[in-house]
């Protein structure tokens, strides 16, 4: 009785386990698949904007053309200028008018606020946006790869 019983769980341990790795094996290969395809996944924070693509509206900073996202982890610092425009509402002190020394990164309370998760595509250089700035801006080097957001949705 004992070995039938042990026979069994050793059984369902296995098919358990078969099930579950079988499920990671696809998703590892589908994300691999992805990236073949050049095309990425990830969660990451709206953490800035590029100045020189900032516009103003009456007087005031409105909205961005270009905005920095960083990953989760911190080891990734993208650049796109596709953001969808309804994703997320960024309060005016996101984008400083104080001086001409605009700094491009969003100010510490609001480096993690605006999360969310993509899928997007590294830009060819065909696709690559670049902007000349026409003020006075600290021009800060951001080692950052131009992406095409393919889909956004807003985390809470």
């Amino acid at each position: 009785m004992k070995t039938n019983l042990l026979k069994i769980t050793a059984t369902l341990l296995i098919f358990s386990l078969s099930i579950t790795s079988c499920d990671k094996d696809k998703q590892e290969q589908e994300q691999e698949q992805e990236q073949e395809q050049g095309q990425y996944l990830g969660e990451y924070y709206v953490s800035g904007y590029d100045a020189c693509s900032s516009v103003v509206i009456d007087g005031e900073n409105g909205e961005a053309g270009g905005y920095y996202i960083v990953s989760e982890d911190l080891r990734d610092t993208l650049l796109t200028y596709n953001l969808p425009k309804n994703i997320f509402n960024f309060p005016s002190s996101c984008f400083s008018t104080t001086n001409f020394y605009t700094p491009r990164w969003f100010p510490n309370e609001f480096r993690n606020e605006f999360k969310m998760k993509i899928s997007y595509e590294i830009a060819s250089e065909e696709d690559m946006i670049f902007y000349v700035c026409l003020a006075n801006v600290l021009i800060q080097h951001v080692n950052a790869t131009q992406i095409i957001i393919k889909s956004a949705n807003k985390i809470d």
